[in-house]
């Protein structure tokens, strides 16, 4: 995206490289037109400073690309022992921040920012660290066995959480209007995310009226 935005040339000379599907351009434009011309964008699985994305800060790169605002909110912080450099290839501690969650870009000013915790439906620090020593433990494992529950494992501290973010817009009659974002958990049952979907709570329109004990790991630019 940010080749794309400040190098076009360059940009397409990677996108119609020999080799490549030639129905490429046509379906990089269409999404550049559509990212060009939103005014708020939202952004679930985001990392930012891991290796597993070359320590990239996705939120904050389109973000640039598109001049726009953002907020970011930390989901969980990556400690996998992979993840931290301690199986297999070592990672650039310099680099390294181990933040992934969701954010909202914004053409328009960003007044209030806030992280709500949903409920635990999955352990995924202890469940997931689990998981790979029973197979360690088990009779009947094979090589292939354990590197594949290494692979697919993500052990982290955090959980689901839902943003509420609140946005300028000086054409609107309240001059704001608020954005909520929420990421569910896959590894739950119905009942658990169930409550999910009760209404947001009143978010106020200062810290002042925050509800009482509710996080806000947040970055607002």
């Amino acid at each position: 995206m940010r080749l794309a935005l400040s190098d076009p040339p360059g940009f397409w000379s990677v996108v119609e490289a020999p080799g490549l599907d030639p129905n490429a351009r046509a379906w990089a434009e269409y999404q550049l037109a559509i990212l060009q011309h939103l005014d708020v964008l939202i952004l679930n699985e985001a990392d930012a400073g891991l290796a597993r994305t070359g320590y990239r800060d996705a939120a904050a790169e389109l973000a640039g690309s598109l001049a726009m605002h953002r907020a970011f909110g930390v989901e969980f912080v990556e400690v996998d022992p992979a993840a931290l450099g301690l199986e297999g290839a070592p990672v650039d501690e310099d680099r390294y921040r181990g933040l992934h969650g969701s954010a909202v870009l914004s053409r328009y000013p960003i007044r209030h920012a806030q992280v709500i915790r949903l409920p635990d439906c999955y352990d995924w620090y202890g469940q997931e660290a689990q998981d790979v020593a029973e197979i360690e433990r088990g009779k009947r494992w094979s090589a292939s066995m354990l590197f594949l529950a290494r692979v697919s494992r993500e052990i982290r501290h955090g959980g689901r959480m839902a943003m509420i973010v609140e946005l300028e817009i000086p054409d609107l009659p309240s001059s704001r209007a608020s954005v909520v974002v929420s990421h569910f958990e896959n590894r739950s049952s119905p009942s658990c995310r169930g409550p999910y979907l009760g209404p947001p709570p009143d978010h106020g329109r200062s810290d002042a009226h925050r509800q009482p004990g509710l996080p806000h790991h947040f970055r607002q630019e």
